[in-house]
């Protein structure tokens, strides 16, 4: 299905998974503040698994957050 929507020029993809067992990073530019962004898609983890990585991410974000806007 994704491939013959595709091919009629609908941006879609097959997609090999929705992030049910794992977290999802993406990043992508918004145009709307001409930065760059990052969205986090929350997996089917347990919920102490998931606020670790939640501080994870957090943690990461603080210590790279000046040379992401440095460039």
């Amino acid at each position: 299905m994704s491939d013959d929507l595709s091919q009629k020029g609908f941006p879609i993809r097959h997609a090999g998974s929705f992030g049910f067992d794992f977290a999802a990073i993406e990043w992508f530019h918004n145009s709307a503040t001409d930065q760059y962004s990052v969205r986090v898609a929350v997996p089917d983890l347990p919920t102490a698994l998931w606020d670790d990585l939640t501080a994870a991410i957090a943690g990461w974000w603080a210590t790279h957050q000046l040379e992401l806007v440095e460039g």
